[in-house]
């Protein structure tokens, strides 16, 4: 048989145990020792509290000094970094790309501009003969060169056909004359021309097939 027990009344305890306390919102910073909202704080998990004893603006400073004064170190550190995770190094250039394509843009365009200029020769090794040219932007040239050559759409046949016999190893990158990043393309051009004209002139081997005319001298059609 049930038996249906007695439903008591809750009575409120007679002394409740009080406890009270007070979550503090603030904190001192031992750097520079003003007091500011535990929001100006980073998080560490390590501490009492949750929080590092130095302000945000505080440890950024001392990161920021100490860049300043170890540059080296911190090249190493970023190339170390970078080797030994490259996924995460291709990872932040991309969310980079996406947050700020206008920025990145700039970047390129600035790097572009402040790129020396120069005339350069390729050098085939085996065979002595060289092509000579002209670039405002003297950093990338040679990649691009390399690129027309594997890709077999280089626009100059004798380079190219060499290049498909000896092969990318064959060939030399270097620097006849470097110029400031300012530099007016028709001064490279004049220069290219005549160092094209003097070794041409003394039967020297070139795989240059042409010149612009309005590039040449007038100097040099006078002599």
């Amino acid at each position: 048989m049930l038996v249906e027990l007695a439903k008591f009344p809750k009575k409120p305890l007679d002394n409740p145990l009080k406890i009270s306390y007070t979550i503090p919102m603030t904190k001192t910073c031992t750097k520079c020792q003003v007091e500011k909202p535990l929001g100006e704080f980073y998080k560490n998990k390590n501490s009492k509290d949750g929080l590092f004893s130095q302000c945000k603006n505080c440890q950024n400073l001392a990161k920021q000094q100490w860049r300043k004064n170890n540059p080296e170190k911190r090249a190493a550190m970023r190339r170390a970094y970078y080797q030994k995770y490259p996924e995460k190094r291709a990872e932040e250039r991309r969310r980079y790309r996406q947050r700020y394509p206008e920025r990145k843009a700039e970047e390129r365009r600035r790097w572009r501009k402040n790129q020396p200029a120069a005339i350069y020769k390729i050098t085939n090794k085996q065979t002595g003969v060289f092509y000579i040219g002209c670039s405002t932007q003297i950093k990338t040239r040679w990649g691009k060169h390399r690129r027309e050559l594997k890709q077999d759409k280089h626009r100059n046949r004798l380079l190219q056909e060499a290049y498909n016999e000896y092969g990318l190893d064959a060939f030399e990158f270097e620097i006849i004359k470097e110029y400031p990043a300012d530099t007016p393309f028709e001064v490279l051009e004049k220069e290219e021309t005549r160092l094209i004209l003097e070794n041409h002139s003394k039967g020297v081997p070139m795989y240059n097939l042409s010149i612009k005319i309005n590039s040449i001298d007038e100097n040099l059609l006078t002599k």
